[in-house]
């Protein structure tokens, strides 16, 4: 009698059969993946062009808060009128004497008045248009504008500087 085997034999795998990764998700990998890529280079060559504009835009409106924190001080009272007083003999400047009381008040409430006025603000908009952005000078201030949020950071501080310059014969 003989007998008959029904058996097929299999090749030997050594080990588990490593599943099939479905093609859906090696299309999204490879587009995301695509994608970021992208967005790093773009990041890299529009990130120095946003810094630059960001810095001239917020020191600008630094510019302006400082400005208007010194005139409005200066405006509200008299008492700055005379910080500076001159001492003539014989038509000319003698002497220069600086009322330092007064000038310390006016520092103090200029740093002041700057430093609330920084502190007010949480957070200013900056627009930063997509032409600019791009880097190629024809296009800025053109396209689009990039909405870029400006946060305060620091302190002011106010110095004065006292100089006495000659200008020359019969100039003060």
């Amino acid at each position: 009698m003989r007998i008959i085997s029904t058996y097929k034999t299999r090749a030997k795998t050594h080990g588990r059969r490593k599943p099939a990764v479905p093609k859906a998700l090696r299309v999204f990998l490879t587009a995301a993946a695509v994608i970021f890529i992208i967005l790093l280079l773009f990041d890299k060559k529009v990130r120095p062009v946003v810094e630059t504009s960001a810095k001239y835009q917020s020191g600008n409106y630094a510019s302006r808060v400082i400005e208007n924190a010194v005139l409005n001080e200066l405006s509200k009272s008299d008492e700055y009128q005379n910080l500076v007083y001159l001492r003539y003999t014989d038509g000319h400047v003698s002497s220069v004497e600086s009322d330092m009381l007064k000038i310390n008040r006016l520092k103090a409430r200029v740093s002041q008045s700057v430093n609330e006025e920084l502190a007010d603000i949480k957070n200013y908009k900056l627009g930063v248009s997509l032409g600019t952005a791009s880097g190629i000078r024809i296009f800025y201030g053109r396209g689009p504008t990039l909405s870029l949020l400006l946060t305060t950071r620091g302190y002011a501080q106010t110095h004065f500087i006292s100089r006495f310059e000659s200008a020359g014969i019969n100039q003060t």
